[in-house]
């Protein structure tokens, strides 16, 4: 499998961003290595390199064996209970995470659109304050 990622170039007058990048960086490995659960992982992602996203929130999915079910893993500033809902995903269930997984392909939903796009999430969308004013950006993320 091909590994993604970008290149950023930055002067050398970057240095300060670039050490406090390094610090958030090592903080974020040193809960990593520390095995918690799977809300402070999503609270670690959240805050450290989705930071520059803005990120507000961050759920985490995990599938199972069988490739059959997502399950919700861990989970950091969503207020919704809308969000139970979702504890246990059929991977052909027409839903952003599941359709995610399924392709491998990032997917990125603009504000609102999103419940237009998946009739499925819209109690969700409805329930989750400020929801209709954020982009959500679902990763897949595997490993061989």
């Amino acid at each position: 499998m091909a590994d993604r990622g970008s290149m950023v170039q930055r002067s050398t007058s970057d240095n300060e961003s670039d050490h406090a990048g390094l610090s958030v960086q090592a903080d974020f490995l040193r809960l990593l290595a520390s095995q918690p659960d799977g809300n402070a992982v999503s609270f670690a992602i959240a805050n450290g390199p989705c930071a520059a996203l803005q990120a507000s929130s961050c759920a985490i999915f995990l599938c199972n064996a069988a490739r059959t079910h997502l399950a919700l893993v861990g989970e950091h500033g969503f207020v919704s209970e809308e969000l139970d809902r979702y504890q246990l995903v059929p991977i052909d269930v027409e839903v952003p995470v599941a359709r995610s997984l399924r392709t491998g392909q990032e997917l990125y939903l603009p504000g609102a659109t999103g419940d237009d796009e998946f009739p499925l999430t819209r109690a969700f969308f409805a329930s989750e304050p400020g929801s209709r004013e954020r982009d959500w950006i679902h990763l897949p993320l595997s490993y061989l």
